[in-house]
């Protein structure tokens, strides 16, 4: 734990760097090479450069320090979260498509259960996302358009009124 906490310190960019660079000079006189070496994060390794001069560059102290600061960092960086998929894995849409008819609420169906699986992993699909800045602020009297409540047809009024999803048609 001292190791990841000293890693993920004032240096944390130059340690998350050595995962995606090989060429990284080592100097004891650069303050987080210093830091990292003396801490036994890093360690120095003689290599011969593109004109075969012998350099010294940094690399991690051992596996072991690398593989524990890659696993700290990487929660770090994505979260404990892997993606969720917009269908099962097997699933066909056979359904959807039969007759030449494009089968709307089964296909509804399946994007309520997406919605379901991203609201069960605490996830928004709408956070963050970019904002139309050429148009005037909503009017508050009247309901936010969302993609899913078309008001227009009976498609928004029945996802509007399904647990679990109403409140990301109002984000």
């Amino acid at each position: 734990m001292n190791l990841v906490k000293k890693a993920k310190g004032e240096y944390r960019n130059q340690i998350l760097e050595l995962f995606t660079r090989s060429d990284i000079p080592f100097s004891i006189d650069a303050e987080w090479c210093n830091y990292a070496y003396l801490n036994r994060i890093i360690d120095a390794e003689t290599a011969t450069d593109a004109k075969g001069r012998k350099t010294e560059i940094c690399r991690f102290a051992n596996p072991f320090i690398q593989r524990r600061l890659y696993n700290a960092f990487i929660l770090d960086l994505i979260g404990d979260s892997s993606p969720i998929l917009p269908l099962e894995p097997l699933d066909s849409l056979t359904d959807v498509f039969e007759d030449a008819k494009l089968d709307l609420p089964a296909l509804l169906e399946r994007y309520k259960g997406y919605l379901d699986r991203m609201n069960a992993a605490n996830r928004n699909p709408w956070k963050e996302q970019p904002r139309r800045t050429d148009r005037p602020p909503p009017d508050p009297s009247r309901r936010p358009f969302s993609p899913l409540l078309l008001a227009e047809t009976g498609c928004g009024r029945f996802l509007h009124h399904q647990p679990g999803i109403s409140h990301l048609l109002m984000e």
